[in-house]
């Protein structure tokens, strides 16, 4: 029997967008990620309504930071996801390991200068 040589992941083996918390996070914390998660829908119908500012990345945001705040923010998300084409579905994830992987090179940087000074 011939073995299958590993290409890219097939649709049904992607993980979720955005894995579920696996620790509760303080009501003050919640609070804070809802409040600033309003605020950045907020700016982002403002720049729907202003046309000098485009509205897309402030609702990115504003769903991020809900998303941190609520489990079932998170399930929309994810289920509205796996609406997407394939091909957008594992862009997301590239994008999102190089933006982890960009905050981690920003977070060590930040904690060896804080530590030289």
């Amino acid at each position: 029997m011939q073995e299958m040589a590993p290409g890219p992941p097939r649709e049904e083996d992607l993980p979720e967008l955005l894995a579920p918390r696996r620790k509760k996070l303080p009501v003050w914390r919640r609070a804070l990620y809802i409040v600033l998660g309003i605020f950045f829908i907020a700016l982002g119908f403002l720049g729907w309504l202003v046309p000098v500012v485009t509205g897309i990345p402030f609702y990115f945001v504003g769903l991020t930071l809900l998303s941190m705040s609520s489990n079932s923010v998170r399930r929309w998300i994810n289920s509205g996801e796996r609406k997407l084409p394939y091909r957008v579905r594992l862009w997301l994830r590239r994008t999102k390991k190089k933006g982890k992987e960009m905050f981690d090179r920003w977070k060590k940087r930040w904690h060896a200068r804080s530590s030289t000074a």
